[in-house]
């Protein structure tokens, strides 16, 4: 029998005994028959499953057709959704805010200035930040705002002009569009990022008329303090965040360099991956309290410093489907707050805007008496500094926040506004 040539299926025809090395186990092959499809079927199965997961994580992805927009009128967030329905982002944070200078005149209008970060998270190209300032926009006739928006809607908008303004659609005259011929291209500024702040980049405006460069100093003070979720149990926290912001502010003047004004601001993510964040407002509630002739209130146009907005984008720098935030800010001590909240504390968007805020002024701190949370008392009563109550009304911080392909926002209940989201 031994010397009897083995035919079978699966062994070529040939004389003597079967070879039995690394490929058999016993009287059968380990890798024989169904065994052998099992074992196939199964790398196959850990090999897609692996593609999947780097896919997930690190690759393109498909994205749910939802939009969110948040701002201080439950009206213009409205507007702003039903725009992104055949729009884009650019257009919704457009509309919306022309509909601001209707509901919220106090605090911005058609001759505000401010500044739109954009950024597409499928083409990842670094963000763009305009900057549509009354010193870059010079117009007898037209407002700096309508000005700064139509820049922004011919270079990056999808609806017709008319679409957006239809209420002040008078203004888009002959002269709006040979002021817009002659726009200074230099208004369009590069961003600042900071990596890896607990393993997320914050992209923030770095022009010589913002504070976004201070913030970015001040982050870097914060990640070199090494803290930790249970830091925010001790009341210490707050008081060596203050200190943080006192000495970046003095350490570069920034009293002297900026001032805060209104804030009236927009943020906005669409279908197609486009984050806005728009941030507009006037020199003082009301700007000069002075009426142009067609009737819209004016901005103080000779102003001895620049203003503190800013807006701010924060990805997460490992993963490509991550947490995604923007937002805007009135000055380096509210953007901080945000940021902590958000970053090292870890709270959800509703939450971190919501959390009670300091005031952070000039070797003065001020609380919100009347907005809740309150600050605890072992902060407010067991302080190095000495406290100044803040009246209403309060700065409003409103948020769009993007994880996979789940979009939650917020608008902030200091400016009485509600999000929409479709």
């Amino acid at each position: 029998m031994s010397d009897t040539a083995v035919t079978r299926e699966d062994i070529p025809l040939k004389k003597g005994k079967i070879n039995r090395k690394w490929y058999t186990c016993g009287d059968e092959d380990c890798i024989s028959g169904s065994k052998y499809v099992n074992i196939a079927f199964g790398t196959l199965t850990a090999i897609i499953t692996l593609a999947l997961i780097i896919q997930i994580n690190y690759g393109d992805y498909q994205v749910v057709p939802h939009g969110s927009v948040a701002s201080d009128s439950f009206e213009c967030s409205k507007i702003g959704t039903s725009t992104l329905i055949d729009g884009n982002a650019i257009d919704a944070a457009i509309a919306t805010a022309f509909c601001l200078s209707v509901t919220t005149p106090h605090l911005t209008g058609l001759d505000a200035e401010g500044q739109i970060l954009i950024y597409n998270h499928r083409k990842k190209n670094p963000p763009l930040v305009i900057n549509f300032s009354h010193k870059l926009l010079q117009s007898k006739d037209i407002p700096t705002s309508v000005l700064g928006l139509a820049y922004v809607h011919r270079k990056f908008g999808k609806l017709p002009w008319k679409n957006l303004v239809l209420p002040a659609a008078n203004l888009a005259s002959v002269e709006l569009h040979s002021l817009l011929r002659n726009f200074n291209e230099t208004a369009l500024t590069e961003t600042v990022k900071v990596t890896k702040f607990k393993n997320f980049e914050i992209y923030v405006p770095q022009n010589d008329e913002s504070v976004g460069q201070f913030l970015v100093d001040a982050l870097n003070e914060l990640e070199k303090m090494n803290l930790n979720d249970a830091v925010f149990a001790d009341p210490s926290y707050a008081h060596e965040l203050v200190d943080v912001i006192q000495y970046y502010q003095h350490e570069n003047t920034t009293y002297n360099l900026f001032h805060e004004g209104t804030i009236s601001d927009v943020a906005v993510m669409d279908a197609e991956d486009n984050y806005v964040s728009l941030v507009t407002g006037m020199y003082q509630f009301f700007g000069s309290g002075k009426r142009s002739p067609d009737g819209y209130l004016q901005d103080k146009k000779d102003q001895d410093t620049m203003n503190s907005r800013m807006p701010v984008l924060i990805l997460d720098g490992w993963y490509i489907c991550g947490r995604r935030y923007v937002f805007s800010a009135n000055n380096l001590g509210s953007a901080l707050q945000i940021i902590s909240n958000l970053l090292l504390h870890k709270e959800n968007v509703t939450d971190a805007i919501e959390a009670p805020r300091l005031y952070i002024g000039n070797w003065t701190v001020g609380f919100e008496a009347s907005h809740r949370p309150y600050f605890p008392k072992e902060i407010t009563e067991h302080s190095p500094w000495k406290f100044n109550i803040i009246p209403e009304p309060y700065q409003s911080i409103n948020i769009v926040f993007k994880n996979k392909d789940e979009l939650s926002s917020h608008s902030d209940s200091r400016g009485g506004g509600i999000a929409s989201r479709f």
